[in-house]
């Protein structure tokens, strides 16, 4: 089941804040709905508290560097000097 929420406020502005109240509260919402639908659904949410990591941008930057690489190694791979 899926819902799809519009958060328009009372004055007409599209605000997820207004209605969200925070992560926290958010969270509530979540809970209190994975254990109205557990009835039906297996609702997991043992991840509520899992630390959020983040890419560095070393990783993407080595990333980028290997595809440049590649690229250029095609090209390479593409001349013929005996033409």
């Amino acid at each position: 089941m899926h819902c799809v929420v519009v958060p328009i406020t009372p004055d007409g502005r599209l605000s997820a804040k207004h209605y969200r109240h925070g992560t926290i509260k958010l969270q509530g919402y979540q809970n209190r709905y994975a254990e109205a639908m557990s009835f039906w659904l297996s609702v997991d949410r043992s991840f509520i508290n899992w630390e959020k990591t983040h890419t560095s941008k070393e990783y993407y930057k080595s990333i980028n560097k290997i595809e440049r690489s590649i690229a250029e190694t095609k090209y390479i791979n593409t001349l013929n000097p005996f033409t």
